[in-house]
């Protein structure tokens, strides 16, 4: 979407990415000035007891982020083609459509590593209705390739990929009146829905929770 890399998407940086890890980019097409703010989505349907209070904290923080930048005009859903996980696939959805934005943000759906693909919109013609019969909605939808190799014909697919996520976000974005506003007293409310929608069980008292994390 930026027109060059931004992100750094090396395998080693990983270990240093954990759920709700997110960072800030600005990117500018078409004379729209955009915040565009990247965020690690789960990798298992069960957060582990071990990290999930960093995953609360991340969240809040992102939250109170996007609060003071007047809330969230667009979620940009991406996901890698290739064997779906179902369960992980809906609990990000979950997390960041439903109880994040409470559904009053547009979702649009971003599938990557299609360039393999004769047709990289095939994907959603095989794809788009499973989605839905498991309650994935989304408002839009683009195939791309985010692979800018040497050959030609993956250059000609990396440009329609750009041109397809640009024109995604200025047909679901720039219409929006000021984005989704956070009011302060939501704040605590989502931040307790996290909690309770993703940890099932096993979790230490509520006053040891709270005893940590407002230290933190």
């Amino acid at each position: 979407m930026a027109g060059h890399q931004m992100a750094n998407t090396s395998s080693g940086t990983k270990a240093k990415h954990s759920t709700m890890h997110w960072a800030q980019y600005p990117v500018t097409f078409d004379e729209y000035n955009h915040r565009v703010f990247e965020v690690v989505g789960l990798e298992d349907c069960r957060l582990r007891k071990d990290g999930y209070l960093d995953i609360i904290v991340n969240a809040y923080n992102l939250i109170a982020k996007l609060q003071n930048n007047g809330g969230i005009d667009l979620l940009l859903f991406c996901m890698r083609a290739g064997k779906v996980d179902i369960a992980l696939l809906q609990a990000n959805y979950r997390l960041f459509y439903e109880l994040v934005c409470k559904k009053k943000v547009p979702i649009v759906l971003v599938v990557t590593g299609l360039e393999r693909e004769e047709e990289m919109e095939s994907w959603w013609t095989r794809n788009g209705q499973i989605l839905q019969r498991h309650g994935i909605y989304v408002d839009g939808h683009a195939c791309i390739t985010a692979f800018n190799g040497t050959h030609r014909e993956h250059e000609g697919l990396y440009e329609e990929s750009r041109h397809l996520v640009r024109e995604l976000v200025k047909q679901h974005a720039h219409g929006s009146h000021g984005g989704r506003y956070m009011e302060d007293k939501e704040l605590y409310s989502i931040f307790v829905r996290i909690v309770k929608g993703l940890l099932w069980g096993n979790l230490p008292p509520k006053r040891d929770i709270m005893t940590v994390l407002s230290k933190r």
